[in-house]
């Protein structure tokens, strides 16, 4: 697959007027909105019901373990159609987000058996859904849809939130659980819609004598060959898909650098609120704030990077992306004002938007279509082993070090990701060939 220059700025409203990525954009939308109207609603409820912090928190570990496993989600990925990956896991979501309806003070253990299955069934979505995204749009579409998604993203934390609160405050935790369910229903619906093929390409590399067998009409042969037939074969298209990463020249330094900044922003997501509370010497209000303005930013961000990919191709923005977080950081945190936190909130938008927007391209432009699932599950471990160690870091050495000197290691940590990708990454490396 390549991007041609000229191209690279396609608009993000005529990508989105394309109806198959207009169905997989407003699926994906519509359930973020629910998973995020969840996300905010489980916390309270448990607390509410608790009156533990340590019970509270356990919710968000629960969810981010099973990412682990993400390598292992992506082999079924690129066996299975992804389509109908899509649309199966919706479903699956939706009928694992039941039981929630059934949580009460005497069953809360029902909430963290539901969520680590949700986070379990939803390892798939990710890999899957991004895929997918390159046969909707083609090579010319890249930045200008994975904008759009990172604009979804970033509307479903604003709104979702919203969401939550509101129906919690309404109907209780029911209210938010039926609506939760109901958002993967409409989105599993919308992509099922979708005309475009799923189904991945089958490599002969990894499954010797297909071409053959094909070429005699050998059916068993070539049954047996595709993604859909359980096998034996897990282990070696696992170690494949690893093969792929180490045989690109970009994608190994997109995965450092992601792993370098991903750990700087678990570090700055752990101690944000104490950052807010002891050094800001602000509340809940203030915190908000930033959140809601941070969101903000990464809707500006999504148009920014849209616009900017005319110029500058994926290799730069995610390097002095990640460099720009790295400094604003800093100065957000040697000059402890609310109001130079809450603009500084709009500019991290911006900046992580701009990063993680090119770095999908970029990847997306660098490993063949039938990898693409094993690539975007490692991904997923390395962003899971990320947050797990920078969360234990901030837990382990606030109270030692002090909240302040953490959140420069943390801006240390996106600007070494910074530095990695402009120093790693060259723009006029081949791309792989789909």
């Amino acid at each position: 697959m390549t991007t041609a220059t000229s191209d690279r700025g396609a608009g993000m409203l005529p990508t989105l007027m394309q109806r198959d990525f207009a169905l997989l954009w407003v699926g994906g939308l519509v359930s973020t909105l629910g998973s995020w109207a969840t996300f905010v609603a489980i916390p309270i409820f448990v607390y509410q019901e608790t009156r533990s912090a340590l019970a509270t928190t356990m919710v968000f570990t629960i969810t981010v373990v099973p990412m682990l496993l993400g390598s292992v989600a992506g082999v079924f990925v690129d066996r299975w159609d992804r389509k109908r990956t899509l649309v199966v896991a919706n479903v699956v979501l939706a009928a694992l987000t039941v039981p929630l309806l059934r949580a009460q003070s005497g069953h809360l253990w029902l909430i963290y058996v539901s969520m680590a299955n949700l986070a379990l069934a939803g390892l798939v979505i990710a890999p899957a859904e991004n895929a997918l995204l390159p046969r909707l749009v083609g090579p010319d579409r890249l930045v200008a849809a994975n904008s759009l998604n990172s604009l979804n993203d970033n509307l479903g934390r604003i709104i979702g939130p919203a969401v939550g609160s509101g129906l919690f405050a309404l109907g209780g935790f029911t209210t938010v659980v039926i609506f939760d369910v109901c958002t993967f229903v409409v989105a599993a619906g919308l992509i099922w819609l979708i005309r475009t093929s799923g189904t991945p390409p089958v490599v002969s590399a990894e499954n010797p004598g297909i071409d053959e067998a094909r070429s005699k009409g050998d059916a068993d042969a070539t049954a047996s060959t595709r993604p859909d037939v359980p096998d034996r074969r897990w282990r070696s298209e696992w170690l494949a898909g690893l093969a792929s990463v180490k045989e690109s020249t970009a994608v190994p330094v997109v995965f450092a650098a992601a792993a370098t900044a991903l750990l700087g922003d678990a570090i700055l997501s752990s101690l944000l609120a104490p950052f807010v509370a002891e050094t800001l010497s602000s509340g809940a209000t203030v915190l908000g704030l930033f959140l809601t303005i941070r969101g903000v930013g990464g809707v500006i961000g999504g148009l920014a990077s849209s616009f900017l990919s005319r110029w500058l191709k994926p290799e730069r923005m995610i390097g002095w992306n990640t460099l720009a977080l790295g400094i604003l950081l800093a100065m957000i945190v040697a000059v402890p004002l609310v109001p130079v936190a809450l603009v500084g909130a709009a500019f991290l938008g911006i900046f992580v938007v701009g990063w993680i927007t090119n770095q999908q391209t970029l990847i997306q432009t660098n490993v063949a279509d039938q990898y693409l699932g094993r690539v975007y599950g490692v991904l997923g471990t390395i962003t899971a082993l990320s947050l797990i160690i920078g969360s234990l870091l901030a837990g382990l050495l606030a109270e030692r070090v002090g909240v302040p000197p953490l959140l420069f290691g943390a801006a240390g940590c996106y600007a070494a990701a910074g530095l990695i990708a402009l120093f790693g990454l060259r723009a006029d490396q081949p791309r792989a060939a789909n």
